[in-house]
């Protein structure tokens, strides 16, 4: 149940933040470009603002942005930089949350912190990977 009501707050701060014109301005620094530049800045912010807002909302913000590109690569980048980017904290996905509240009813405990220093490495060495996977398609003329 405290999964759900996360969602719901990290929903309610996306909403909260939109109105305020705040994603908005941080949008506007985001190069949505099919290039490498764009494969780079869409993980990129995908990966930090999931730490805020939980991949989910995240997701939902961005579509709007990219939902008429004709671009796989922008598509692909947002789909990993989203789900990977989730990794790295307790609150970067719902599902990190659930596997903390099953564990903790059975006694095991999965703080902040401990999935946070695991998260981040994990986190840092699967979007690395990603960018240079989706930079060699693009380059190779895979992914347009």
């Amino acid at each position: 149940m405290g999964a759900v009501i996360v969602l719901c707050r990290a929903l309610h701060c996306y909403w909260g933040a939109s109105k305020a014109g705040v994603l908005d301005l941080l949008l506007s620094e985001i190069n949505f470009s099919p290039n490498v530049e764009g494969i780079i800045s869409l993980n990129f912010f995908s990966t930090v603002i999931s730490q805020i807002v939980s991949n989910v909302p995240l997701t939902m913000l961005i579509i709007p942005l990219i939902k008429y590109a004709k671009s796989n690569l922008l598509w692909i980048s947002l789909a990993a930089g989203s789900t990977l980017g989730g990794n790295a904290t307790l609150i970067g996905a719902v599902a990190n949350l659930i596997v903390a509240e099953e564990a903790d009813k059975k006694g095991v405990k999965i703080s902040f912190k401990e999935f946070t220093k695991t998260g981040i490495i994990v986190t840092i060495l699967t979007i690395l990977v990603s960018i240079l996977i989706l930079t060699i398609e693009y380059e190779l003329g895979l992914l347009v």
